[in-house]
């Protein structure tokens, strides 16, 4: 892209325009290199969105601020020749081309007429509302081209010679078409008629004019060379005033309070002043030849020429460098009569209210404060300490430099302390008075030192800035040091100003603060809206609104935060600052003293742009191609990412724009494009998405939020509805033939199971019987003839014996029986065993031993013939232990079975155990027990019962 910086041209949108264009502004050029396809341009049109549509010779051209797209024949258009575009109340381009008629462009397609009605040359039209005025310079007719019946109406009988190049909206109701000496008003819906112009019989050629935003008519007459501003009467046009400039015009524009006129053969523009009819000559930044220039949205101007492409001025819509000021300016003061005086590097300036320069101070250097003060006059100081007295402005415009004093140090603040007094802050020497002509220490203790920024007064006192250790208040009786121990937001202190009486703004290295003149402090940073790295300075205008510069931007409070005004950044380089400020009431504009120059800034059109840039959709594309728009989209699986292409149209800082998108399905969350004009989101999973985006200009302002496309993608084909429920189909068969076979094969265990415990019980019972029958009638027979071999025995001590081998098997057989009943069934129940051994005791016979047995059954447990007769046989242990060791009179078995555990318990009161006993059976009876225990998984022990007794107990947790 070919960037050129030229000479002079108009700078941007001040409210004077000799202010405005004393910058030299800088051009960017557009040429086929950078994407247009061709270098002859014949018009410019920028519609209600913000594109900048261009008629080449190659085809209708529209430019995003980024790219250039270009509509030729091969899309629709009827001729690649354009000559002029406007736009309708709908938003479609109406577009005038050389011998192909007219067309209508509504964003998608192209539709055309007019050659079919001999109109071929379209070289001017104006939309209305419902219709098109249409000049034909080819067949030398206007017309009207009514849209709802496609139809042409003719509107001047005859043929029109004149080079005619505008069609005039004088309001919704009437249009004045001017065609060299003849001027002629349509008014909606009739036929056109000639109005005769007033003007003391003087010939005129009219070939352009405009209405401006007020209402005037203005009309350019090449033959007088002159500008004439006419109204409307009901049988002429009259003229009311007029204006100078030069001829051979190529377009006009109104810009401010001024007009711009284009010399389309001539290296130069003309500039006219609304005002007092002042004209000045502004070098183009080519040789000529600019055809047509267009003002945007942004107050930027741009030129179309033939053969060198497309120009854009880059600079600041309202901000304007003062005349003849060089270097940097540090102090800018406003007099009661308007005059300006601008402090800096290479002296002093003086301007009048018109912001022409009046005088000029140039032998004093780095001059940091300027002041008319009471009973002296202008008072200014430098950087070097060195102070000049002036007793007037006028004095600023000679060069003998009287009055000269020295301040202890260099100069960076001065404010007046009464009729003749000035008190001065230094860099290095602290304050410095200077009353009746001299110069003396100004005593302040409490300074924190002795590097002041400066001074500020306010209804509180004076105010003195440092460098590093906050601000002090002073005053007669008052002094007063803030810092961030008292709740700054930095000790970097710039700025003091006063809004109200309860309302000190400080401006410090990081933001900024707000104090009620008692204790409060309420500090602003980057989070409430300020830009920058310091706030450096504050006013308040007319309308009593607060305004703060930090080193780029203004600022604008609103009573609860500020505001940045971003598209009004002016430093140039990241080491400016803004030193001073002075606001004029009267023309609500302010000036600024910065390190790189004075500067005047309109006020009334500081605002943020008025509307937030659009979101166009260029188109969305999947892998495999186009999407629609307004359609649902259904891609397969596949295609499962999404491209948009999109524009921003905005000319001043492209870059600073900001579009986001969203898929609703996959969250609320936004996520911004880091490409200028694409997006894409990939590998989506399946589903139904909803695609959304907006659109944010630099200062903030956003679009609606656009609904883009619909999509749906796809699952993969095993994903698919009918795969899915033939995978479910067979999942269910798999499942069921599993299921099944874990049945059968269950059920084949547990029939094995059965058949094996029918036989394990039938054999049980089998066993059961043959120690009933034949092993329990052997042991009773036994017993019978032992106890008659004892009752016929005729040795005594032979019949013991045989009583006691009978009793010993009668023992036997009761074991038996105890057997016999724990092979009856698989499982018993404690209340099965309780009943047992409650038989058990009741069976003891010649004991004097009190035994019960008591239940404290929670929840009863199953417990396998093994597990009980191993317990019933430790329980016949314990219980024969008490009778044979114990000497006990009493007794007790305690079954407490809970849920999770057992606890089986044997208690006596007899003598206890002894470690020293002299039968050792009881210990191998002991022995037997745990051993009976440990094969059933319980635990055994036995302890000393209180008082007396022993205690044995078999606990298992289930």
């Amino acid at each position: 892209m070919g960037v050129r910086i030229l000479l002079l041209l108009l700078a941007v949108g001040l409210v004077c325009p000799i202010a405005v264009f004393s910058q030299q502004p800088v051009f960017q050029q557009f040429t086929e290199q950078d994407g247009l396809p061709s270098n002859y341009l014949n018009c410019l049109f920028q519609d209600s969105r913000g594109f900048i549509w261009i008629g080449t010779d190659k085809g209708l051209v529209r430019f995003d601020g980024h790219s250039f797209q270009t509509y030729t024949t091969d899309d629709g258009l009827s001729g690649n020749m354009i000559l002029d575009v406007a736009e309708d109340q709908q938003g479609q381009l109406w577009i005038g081309t050389f011998e192909r008629g007219m067309c209508r462009f509504d964003g998608k397609k192209f539709e055309c007429w007019g050659r079919d009605h001999g109109i071929a040359t379209v070289s001017s039209l104006l939309v209305g509302d419902g219709h098109t005025i249409v000049y034909s310079s080819g067949a030398g007719k206007l017309f009207r081209f009514v849209v709802e019946t496609k139809k042409w109406e003719s509107l001047v009988d005859k043929e029109l010679t004149g080079m005619a190049s505008s069609v005039i909206a004088l309001s919704d109701t009437a249009v004045l078409f001017p065609c060299g000496s003849q001027l002629y008003l349509v008014p909606k819906g009739e036929q056109a008629r000639l109005l005769p112009l007033e003007d003391d019989r003087v010939p005129y050629w009219i070939t352009k004019g405009l209405a401006t935003a007020k209402g005037e008519i203005w009309l350019v007459d090449t033959r007088q060379g002159r500008l004439l501003q006419v109204e409307l009467r009901p049988d002429r046009l009259e003229v009311v005033r007029t204006l100078p400039w030069s001829r051979s015009n190529a377009s006009l524009l109104e810009r401010d309070d001024h007009f711009v006129l284009n010399y389309q053969k001539e290296n130069s523009f003309h500039l006219v002043d609304r005002k007092d009819g002042t004209a000045q000559t502004i070098p183009n930044p080519h040789s000529g030849q600019n055809i047509d220039m267009l003002l945007d949205s942004e107050n930027q101007l741009w030129l179309a020429s033939i053969g060198f492409g497309l120009w854009l001025q880059k600079g600041h819509p309202y901000l304007g460098q003062l005349p003849d000021q060089q270097g940097a300016a540090y102090d800018v003061e406003i007099l009661p009569n308007r005059h300006i005086l601008v402090g800096g590097n290479e002296g002093i300036w003086w301007y009048d209210e018109n912001l022409k320069l009046r005088g000029h101070q140039s032998g004093m250097e780095q001059v940091r404060g300027v002041k008319k003060l009471r009973g002296i006059g202008i008072c200014a100081g430098t950087l070097r300490g060195e102070t000049y007295f002036f007793n007037n402005e006028s004095d600023l415009a000679r060069n003998d430099l009287s009055h000269t004093t020295v301040v202890s140090s260099g100069l960076s603040g001065l404010v007046s302390a009464g009729e003749g007094e000035v008190l001065f802050s230094s860099y290095g020497a602290g304050l410095q008075l200077f009353s009746n002509g001299k110069m003396e220490t100004y005593d302040s203790p409490a300074l924190p030192n002795l590097m002041v920024e400066g001074l500020f007064q306010t209804s509180q006192g004076l105010w003195a800035t440092s460098s590093s250790d906050g601000v002090l208040l002073f005053g007669e009786d008052r002094h007063q040091l803030f810092s961030k121990q008292t709740g700054l937001t930095s000790n970097n202190i710039y700025s003091i100003f006063e809004s109200t009486a309860d309302s000190i703004w400080m401006g410090a290295e990081n933001g900024a603060t707000l104090w009620d003149g008692r204790q409060t402090f309420v500090n602003f940073t980057s989070a409430d809206g300020l830009a920058g790295k310091r706030i450096t300075a504050f006013f308040k205008d007319k309308y009593k609104q607060v305004w703060a510069f930090s080193d780029a931007y203004l600022h604008r409070w609103n009573g609860r935060q500020w505001t940045a005004l971003k598209s009004l950044s002016f430093q140039k380089t990241p080491a400016g600052r803004v030193y001073d400020v002075a606001y004029d009431a009267t023309a609500h504009r302010v000036f600024v003293a910065a390190t790189t120059g004075a500067f005047v800034l309109s006020l009334q059109d500081a605002k943020p742009m008025g509307e937030p840039i659009d979101f166009v959709l260029e188109s969305i594309e999947g892998k495999d191609g186009p999407l629609e728009a307004e359609e649902l989209n259904i891609l397969p699986a596949e295609n499962n990412s999404i491209r948009i292409q999109y524009a921003l149209p905005s000319f001043t800082k492209w870059e600073a724009n900001r579009s986001c998108f969203r898929l609703l399905e996959q969250g609320e969350d936004w996520t911004e494009a880091r490409q200028v004009s694409s997006f894409q989101f990939e590998n989506l999973p399946s589903g139904h998405y909803t695609l959304q985006a907006f659109a944010e200009n630099p200062d903030g302002l956003r679009s609606d939020v656009q609904t883009l496309a619909t999509v749906k993608i796809l699952p993969p084909i095993w994903l698919s509805w009918w795969a899915i429920a033939l995978e479910v189909l067979l999942g269910i068969l798999l499942l069921g033939s599993l299921i099944a076979w874990y049945f059968q094969r269950k059920n084949k265990k547990r029939l094995a199971a059965l058949k094996i415990e029918r036989e394990l019980q039938t054999e049980r019972e089998r066993i059961s019987r043959d120690l009933h029958d034949n092993i329990g009638a052997q042991l009773t027979n036994i017993t019978y003839k032992l106890d008659m071999a004892a009752h016929l025995s005729k040795n005594e001590e032979d019949a013991r014996k045989m009583e006691r081998v009978s009793d010993e098997t009668r023992n036997t057989m009761k074991l038996l029986r105890d057997t016999i009943w724990a092979l009856d069934k698989d499982e018993f129940s404690f209340e099965d065993l309780a009943g047992r051994l409650q038989l058990y005791v009741n069976k003891l016979e010649g004991i004097d031993i009190a035994f019960s047995v008591r239940k404290q059954i929670e929840t009863d447990w199953m417990i396998s013939s093994k597990e009980v007769l191993h317990l019933f046989r430790i329980l016949q242990e314990a219980i024969q232990n008490i009778i044979k060791h114990a000497n006990a009179s009493r007794a007790e078995i305690v079954f407490n079975i809970k849920a999770q555990a057992f606890e089986i318990v044997v208690m006596d009161n007899g003598k206890g155990m002894t470690n020293n006993a002299a039968d050792g059976s009881s210990h191998y009876g002991l022995d037997n027990m745990a051993f009976r225990a440990r094969e059933i998984g319980a635990d055994f022990s036995t302890q000393t019962n209180r008082p007396q007794g022993t205690v044995v107990s078999i606990v298992k947790k289930k």
